[in-house]
């Protein structure tokens, strides 16, 4: 079940991109953290899925039906 909205989820694919491109730029170590960033934001912005709201019970999608 999604628990990430639109808004949500486009930010978070835009900050993973976003922090794609750091990674090409920045020296390691920072380097690593980004492109770990860019994992972690794409991936749960594509899903419309987040762990951490689940495990807080945080939605910002419209309710089920």
């Amino acid at each position: 079940m999604q628990n990430v909205g639109v808004l949500d989820s486009v930010l978070r694919v835009t900050l993973g991109f976003a922090l794609m491109f750091v990674g090409f730029i920045e020296p390691a170590p920072l380097k690593y953290w980004a492109f770990a960033g860019t994992l972690l934001f794409t991936i749960t912005g594509f899903a419309g899925r987040c762990p951490l709201y689940n495990l807080f019970g945080i939605r910002t999608c419209a309710a089920p039906k």
